[in-house]
């Protein structure tokens, strides 16, 4: 991306300097600049800065199938682009429907919080590619509600044009006194929108 904006930079300053034209390819000395330079035009710069409108998405719908799978939890997360190119907003919900896992994953909850992608080139599509994400959480357990804080660190991709994967694993600790640090790990699967 730097490498971009700097190329853009320096063909923008050279385009204002210069322009050409096709009248004549001949200079009138060897100290003279060729004739087919000519002064700067006010359409020079439009004509070499290179402009790129790129409409992706910029929100996604997922959820997460492997905690649907092993532990019976329905987990849903709403995904949004914040108007920094890598970032994003993340407010996500479960509830569990198998009361055997309560104590792993509490009867219900929510999550919000910030997700960080990678470097990456503007071909890349938005809300892709590696990330770190941070998330406050809160639970009703079995007999009692706790909050706590996840750590994660994933890749997300496109598998077509709307949807999209998840891998993802992260650490997971409770703001309760007894709490140990929980790994985790998700597949997620999802749309883009």
């Amino acid at each position: 991306m730097i490498k971009q904006v700097a190329l853009a930079l320096v063909f923008s300053i050279a385009a204002s300097s210069w322009a050409i034209s096709a009248d004549s390819t001949t200079a009138t000395s060897p100290y003279d600049p060729p004739s087919y330079i000519v002064a700067p035009t006010a359409n020079a710069t439009a004509a070499v800065t290179p402009s790129v409108t790129v409409n992706q998405p910029s929100r996604k719908l997922s959820a997460n199938l492997s905690n649907l799978i092993f532990l019976g939890d329905l987990s849903l997360k709403y995904e949004g682009a914040i108007n920094e190119p890598n970032f994003a907003y993340i407010i996500g919900a479960h509830v569990s429907m198998d009361s055997s896992h309560w104590d792993d994953t509490g009867k219900f909850g929510g999550s919000a919080g910030l997700r960080f992608y990678g470097a990456k080139d503007a071909t890349q599509p938005t809300l892709s590619g590696p990330f770190v994400q941070a998330l406050f959480k809160v639970n009703q357990e079995r007999n009692s509600s706790s909050s706590g804080i996840e750590l994660w660190g994933g890749i997300s991709q496109q598998f077509s044009k709307d949807f999209f994967y998840e891998l993802g694993a992260g650490l997971s600790r409770k703001f309760i006194s007894s709490s140990d640090i929980g790994v985790l790990f998700s597949a997620d699967a999802g749309m883009r929108f």
